[in-house]
């Protein structure tokens, strides 16, 4: 199929092979891009926390099996505190947040 008719400013439209190029005329290949342009890189930390996270994931979930162990000696009425111990464990949790 034939288009006819299609002109520009100055007459029709067609490529001036003396008219210079945007590279300046050089015929050379351009240069290759290299994969480094693509590359991704994290910082240390990053791969650090993504490794540990991986293991965290990995582990069972023993809390859910002593949380539902709790909740039945709760509902029995079983459950018991000492007063001594729950004062420890606070001021033990207390004491390391305050030096950590």
């Amino acid at each position: 199929m034939a288009i006819d008719g299609i002109s520009g400013k100055n007459g029709p439209l067609g490529v001036d092979p003396t008219e210079t190029r945007p590279n300046g005329g050089d015929k050379t290949k351009p240069k290759p891009i290299t994969r480094e342009q693509d590359r991704v890189s994290l910082s240390q930390d990053r791969q650090e926390f993504a490794r540990i996270r991986e293991l965290v994931d990995q582990l069972p979930d023993v809390r859910s099996a002593r949380i539902e162990e709790l909740a039945r000696v709760i509902h029995r009425g079983a459950y018991e505190v000492d007063a001594l111990d729950l004062a420890d464990a606070i001021i033990q949790k207390n004491w390391i947040n305050l030096m950590g």
